[in-house]
């Protein structure tokens, strides 16, 4: 049986065609783009490194439409994940955005925080490939310390229900997300077992890590010897129901120092971002600083293109990177690829 998960950049392999094409000119053809909706939240994370409280930007559906077939037409563009600075099914024309996005054979992919995810929205969403609830608490005490909301017993019949609608389909596929820091810590386990009565088919735990944009943003003071013990205990809970993801190699990457063995990103444009004001950025870790152009001024592909995009991968300075980047681990397979010991003989298998 193959060992490659759902969760795994090794998955850039099966798109042969796109990495040749990227080692050989430097700009990436993507096939997957991230999209926000809408920057504002009904929800007020510890982490967030958005200000959630004060804005209210809502992208123009015909605008994102006409950009995602540029990007199908020029590209090849196939899946989508929604996610953005707000909660996504907060924007007043979700559902028709996710039938219209449908329509044009695209996978959609969504995190949410779940408060929502019920009537037309639920039912729009299962025609996408997955759904992630980022959760990150197993009571509602917790939840309610760290997303500042006291709606937790809802979303666990959100979930619940969502779970009895789409079976016995095979997608979308349901997963939870479990952010782990001190503030939650103690759920860890108990999200294991919780995640199992709900039936999802998956439950992915990774670090908060402090973000540049937020200041104010708590560190994450967990040692990795607490974090890797409570999710080696959580993991135990994997069945042939419920797949696990503990991403130690990511909490090891936040929670200690000195991780990174290449010098340069090349991950940084692997999935571009549509911002909610029409903004064109390559990195969302790097954002506003990789601002590339707007669709507002621009067409997809022109800002792609561009001077500004070329100049801007050119210069990226690492010691602005978060630990615990996201595409770390793509870094790392690109970095081999783009470094190749000679004595592997790679032609010989």
């Amino acid at each position: 049986m193959c060992s490659m998960e759902r969760i795994n950049f090794e998955k850039i392999l099966f798109h042969p065609e796109t990495l040749s094409q990227y080692m050989q000119t430097g700009i990436f053809h993507p096939y997957h783009m991230s999209i926000g909706l809408i920057s504002s939240c009904n929800h007020a994370c510890q982490w967030c490194y958005v200000d959630f409280a004060k804005q209210n930007i809502l992208i123009e559906p015909d605008l994102l439409l006409t950009a995602l077939s540029d990007a199908q037409k020029s590209w090849g563009l196939k899946a989508i994940t929604i996610v953005g600075m707000g909660e996504p099914t907060l924007h007043p024309q979700f559902v028709s955005i996710i039938k219209s996005i449908r329509m044009m054979e695209i996978e959609i992919g969504l995190f949410t925080n779940g408060s929502r995810l019920s009537g037309d929205t639920a039912k729009a969403l299962l025609d996408a490939t997955f759904v992630r609830i980022s959760l990150d608490a197993a009571t509602p005490e917790t939840h309610g310390r760290c997303h500042g909301t006291d709606d937790f017993a809802r979303i666990i019949d959100n979930i619940r229900d969502f779970v009895q609608q789409k079976r016995p389909s095979s997608l979308p596929t349901i997963g939870i997300q479990f952010a782990a820091c001190q503030l939650n810590k103690k759920d860890i386990i108990p999200m294991a077992d919780l995640a199992i009565s709900l039936g999802v088919d998956y439950l992915s735990y990774k670090p908060v890590y402090k973000n540049r944009h937020n200041p104010d943003h708590p560190a994450n003071e967990m040692a990795f010897e607490e974090a890797a013990a409570l999710l080696g205990e959580a993991k135990k809970r994997e069945n042939k129901h419920l797949k696990i993801y503990t991403k130690l190699n990511q909490f090891h990457d936040v929670l200690e120092d000195g991780f990174r063995t290449y010098t340069k990103c090349r991950a940084h444009s692997v999935s571009p971002y549509i911002e909610e004001d029409g903004s064109i950025a390559f990195c969302g870790n790097l954002y506003p600083d990789s601002i590339i152009g707007n669709l507002h001024a621009q067409s997809l592909t022109d800002i792609w293109y561009g001077d500004r995009h070329r100049r801007l991968i050119k210069n990226i300075d690492m010691k602005n990177c978060v630990q615990g980047c996201k595409y770390h681990r793509l870094n790392m397979i690109f970095d081999e690829l783009f470094h190749y010991d000679s004595q592997l003989h790679m032609n010989f298998i």
